[in-house]
């Protein structure tokens, strides 16, 4: 995913400077880094064998199901069957993942220091228990001791880890 939307970029310029499509994912599969070169040779293979390229980026997106394989396969396909230009596609495509790459990685920093407060609000009441126990070990004991201190103990519990897992969904954004 992340040599991606350089690939698309090499097809994208070479097709712009004339040189056929076969020819330019040959060049990908020859001078991209693994895996993306790996499975660029692949799709050149099939496209050897007399698949159409439509078909073999279809195969990719199965082979390898994420977002970015998905979008390059619709819009292989589309280009396929409407025509129009195929570099303008790829170019757009390539800056759409990296711009959703980028989204992505402001929105993981944004959302660490909130991950970050759900982990010390929720260690917050066992820091406090055990304090208080070694300071006033008679008066916590009671939550230990007795019936009321016992089903107090287990539904703070229990709201702790509600609050912590509600912070924790709180701050997992999918793109």
């Amino acid at each position: 995913a992340e040599e991606l939307p350089n690939a698309l970029d090499i097809i994208a310029r070479g097709v712009r400077a004339g040189l056929p499509i076969h020819d330019c994912i040959r060049t990908v599969a020859r001078e991209a880094s693994p895996p993306v070169s790996r499975e660029f040779a692949l799709i050149e293979d099939e496209q050897k064998l007399g698949a159409a390229l439509s078909d073999a980026v279809d195969r990719l997106a199965a082979r390898i199901p994420i977002d970015e394989t998905r979008f390059l396969s619709i819009a292989i396909a589309v280009q396929s069957a409407e025509g129009g230009a195929i570099a303008e596609t790829l170019l757009n495509l390539s800056r759409t993942l990296r711009e959703r790459r980028r989204l992505s990685s402001k929105i993981q920093n944004m959302t660490a220091e909130q991950a970050g407060s759900a982990k010390i609000l929720a260690a917050l009441p066992v820091v406090m228990l055990s304090a208080g126990y070694i300071l006033q070990p008679d008066h916590v004991g009671l939550l230990f001791a007795t019936v009321v201190g016992q089903v107090t103990l287990i539904v703070c519990t229990l709201w702790v880890l509600l609050g912590f897992l509600v912070m924790s969904r709180m701050t997992r954004i999918d793109i």
